[in-house]
């Protein structure tokens, strides 16, 4: 399936933005949807086509990732509005992981890869480190895209930091039971927030361990630990008639 999707972006055109503009989402959602999708097409064929690369060998494959990964460092200057910092954030999450898959690689020139660092210290790494101090999944977004982004500009201050803030409010962020305070809150999207929640908090402590060594998904207070929380997501989108929060909470 992955080759066949790669095999599919071979002849897709990047859509990179000098500015990245997006609307708040329940302001716009049309708006909202439409600006993302530059990032997110481009960020997932990117990802996609260096996954493809590494598994097959095949240098098209890196070619095409590497054509993604030069449209957004060269063309991209900053994002804007409302949601523009935490769609860049998560959706150019693909775009990091990509370019890790492939700054082994000959077939992206020096000067390519040295574009995409400093794009990173321009544009992404600020983004990331803009929101990672918020109360809700904003915070659990800023945290893993600014672990990636230190862990390929192999910046121990900073993913220092970021396993700091991870352990200052894990335990305010995931309750006793495991359900999640600031985010089951969200109406009748309370179990799409919990898990737009845990999906960075998760991936950011993986990251962490790969880079730094230190493994967060073992720390535990009175009960409370990730695995409680995941664990708490699971039986609700299983059984998502039984949510305590909503009457009719969305499902999927």
């Amino acid at each position: 399936q992955l080759i066949h999707y790669a095999d599919s972006l071979q002849s897709v055109t990047e859509n990179a933005l000098e500015d990245f503009a997006v609307p708040g989402f329940y302001d716009d959602p049309i708006a909202h949807r439409a600006n993302s999708l530059a990032l997110q097409r481009d960020a997932f064929a990117a990802y996609c086509s260096a996954l493809a690369w590494q598994l097959s060998g095949e240098d098209k494959y890196g070619r095409k990732a590497c054509y993604f990964l030069d449209a957004w460092a060269l063309k991209n200057q900053k994002y804007s509005e409302h949601d523009g910092v935490l769609v860049m954030v998560y959706s150019g999450s693909a775009l990091l992981i990509g370019a890790e898959l492939m700054f082994d690689s000959s077939l992206w020139p020096e000067e390519n890869k040295e574009a995409f660092r400093n794009w990173l210290i321009r544009v992404y790494q600020p983004a990331a480190n803009e929101i990672r101090v918020h109360k809700n999944n904003w915070a659990d977004w800023g945290r893993f895209g600014s672990l990636l982004a230190a862990s390929i500009l192999d910046d121990k201050e900073e993913a220092a930091e970021n396993v700091r803030l991870i352990k200052s409010d894990l335990f305010d962020k995931i309750s006793i039971d495991g359900h999640m305070p600031h985010e089951v809150v969200r109406g009748d999207n309370g179990i799409w927030y919990t898990y737009f929640a845990l999906a960075p908090m998760t991936a950011a402590c993986w990251v962490a361990y790969n880079y730094t060594g230190e493994d967060l998904f073992v720390l535990e207070k009175e009960g409370t630990s990730s695995k409680k929380a995941l664990d708490y997501l699971l039986y609700y989108t299983e059984d998502p008639e039984e949510w305590p929060w909503h009457s009719h909470p969305n499902e999927g």
